[in-house]
């Protein structure tokens, strides 16, 4: 105990856990009551444990969160942490001692085997799910109670809380972090008259088998005082540190990242593959010195209650004998070279054989711009209604959707060939008009999302090499989750039913609109994702290329 009281005296002065974007803004007067909130999707606190009337409650606080910054996230949760609600991923200030130190304790008993203490959590890797969590990784919702554990999620009546405590204390699962998730039974199970167990089906078949994990040492110096720790890591190793030259302060991409990124692109991807208790996770390590490294992370998961899709990359630094936490960069980076999902087609109507136009419509904003016209610089497009501009789950991109009344290959359901093909005609056919209506807009690059709609399925590729912040510690990629980010468009058919394309025809007698809408990314049935997230320090660039398919 002692020992941990003088980690937390050290904690104090450099722990990166806190909320705020600069350090020299922390305020550590924020503390607003959670009175003054009017949102009924607030959860309250139950002898330390947040509480939640129901699934929906807390999906819905969930993404309310992933829609703010870490300050006002921080605000939010200090009106929990001074109710001694103690959080498994925490937004504490930096001289916060009370709440740190309770925090420090707890997740000190589950350091072993060499690991070192990480703010992020090796079962829960959706920052905002760990954020209402204990550090126990408890939660309460209605009348269950849940604690997620190294065999899965237990939950049971909320009486019988007693119960799942006795048990976890004495399978030690409060003091190690280590899981086996090839190992466990998969589903819903009974454990015991009072107890269920949860964890989720294997969510990813991998083209190739992984490479065993292989334990090694990351790089150190002579003068380094701690004590190195191992991690896993994938040989051959095929992240990489990188050299550049200038920095921009701007969304205008330098030279020196984009150098980064096709040095990435020309090796094999990061194949640390990790088959976790709730999912998949892929995660990569690429060090600018001993003590700086660029974390990239894919995961997949479903915690039983809420699901979530994301890519994440973090500048980290080691601080001694506390480990890894995050530290400001002189830059981040996700450069998503394609998000491709598909799923087979909705139940419909439309005359894919009679089609009357197999062009490419553009949207962005509120208007439609044929591809046909775009060349013209007099062209201003077409003003729609809201509710004829399709919608996806990503921010600022501009949606490109095109209908065809043939499969996209002759072998449908072979995900690398679909996803190659797809790519081809994304790069062949729509990216010079996206870049030529990007400079009609005049506003810089942008994130496409191109729907590509055929009889047997719709396919999904996202393509975003603008995603950058300068003096930020981590940048966040959330693809999906329950609640919401859907993705809808609408299609226009002509009197006899065919489906045409032809804006000219929208407002003619008898043609009609059809709005679809398609479920949460999450529940598409085959997912493909390559991307690379980046760090600079100084004039360099490190970082790694995750591909991942399901």
């Amino acid at each position: 105990m002692k020992t941990i009281k003088l980690f937390t005296k050290f904690f104090l002065v450099i722990l990166l856990v806190t909320s705020c974007t600069k350090e020299e803004d922390v305020n550590l007067a924020t503390n607003k009551t959670l009175d003054s909130r009017k949102i009924d999707f607030y959860p309250t606190v139950l002898n330390g444990i947040l509480k939640f009337d129901d699934e929906i409650q807390l999906g819905s606080f969930v993404d309310h969160l992933k829609t703010l910054d870490d300050d006002s996230i921080s605000e939010i949760m200090y009106g929990y942490y001074d109710q001694n609600f103690t959080p498994l991923f925490p937004y504490f200030h930096l001289e916060d001692d009370k709440n740190i130190q309770p925090w420090l304790e707890e997740k000190s008993l589950r350091v072993s085997n060499g690991k070192e203490i990480e703010q992020d959590d090796d079962l829960v890797n959706d920052e905002n799910v760990a954020s209402i969590l204990t550090v126990k990784r408890e939660v309460i919702i209605g009348n269950k109670y849940y604690r997620f554990t190294p065999i899965g999620l237990l939950f049971s009546d909320l009486e019988y809380k007693n119960e799942i405590d006795e048990l976890v204390y004495s399978a030690g699962f409060n003091t190690t972090e280590d899981y086996d998730g090839y190992n466990i039974e998969r589903g819903v199970i009974q454990i015991s008259n009072h107890i269920s167990a949860f964890s989720p089906l294997y969510l990813s078949k991998l083209d190739e088998p992984c490479f065993e994990p292989t334990k090694v040492t990351a790089p150190i110096t002579a003068n380094d005082i701690s004590t190195p720790s191992d991690f896993f890591i994938s040989l051959p190793c095929l992240s990489a540190g990188g050299s550049g030259s200038s920095n921009s302060s701007n969304n205008a991409h330098t030279e020196t990242l984009l150098d980064k990124a096709e040095e990435l692109r020309n090796i094999q991807p990061c194949e640390q593959s990790y088959v976790g208790i709730f999912g998949v996770r892929r995660v990569c390590f690429a060090y600018h010195s001993d003590h700086l490294r660029a974390k990239t992370i894919f995961f997949n998961e479903n915690y039983y209650f809420y699901k979530s899709i994301g890519l994440k990359v973090k500048s980290q630094k080691k601080y001694g004998v506390l480990g890894w936490h995050r530290k400001k960069a002189n830059e981040i980076a996700i450069v998503a070279d394609q998000i491709y999902f598909a799923i087979e087609a909705p139940d419909q109507i439309p005359d894919y054989q009679n089609l009357t136009s197999d062009s490419r419509l553009y949207y962005y904003g509120d208007k439609l711009y044929n591809e046909d016209d775009m060349m013209y610089n007099v062209y201003i497009g077409q003003t729609l209604p809201s509710e004829r501009i399709p919608a996806t789950p990503f921010t600022n991109d501009i949606i490109v959707h095109e209908i065809t009344n043939l499969p996209l290959v002759g072998q449908v359901g072979n995900i690398t060939l679909e996803a190659n093909e797809l790519n081809e005609k994304f790069w062949t056919y729509v990216w010079d008009n996206a870049e030529a209506l990007m400079n009609k807009l005049g506003e810089g690059k942008k994130a496409v999302t191109y729907i590509y709609q055929t009889p047997q399925k719709i396919y999904i590729q996202h393509v975003d090499i603008t995603k950058r912040e300068t003096n930020a510690r981590w940048l966040t990629y959330r693809l999906s989750s329950d609640w919401g980010f859907q993705i809808k468009f609408s299609m226009a058919f002509n009197a006899d039913g065919s489906v045409t394309t032809n804006y000219d025809d929208w407002d003619d007698i008898g043609t009609y609109i059809n709005s679809i809408q398609l479920p949460p990314l999450n529940e598409f049935s085959d997912i493909y994702i390559n991307f690379m997230g980046m760090t600079r320090d100084g004039d360099n660039w490190a970082g790694s290329r995750i591909v991942y398919k399901e």
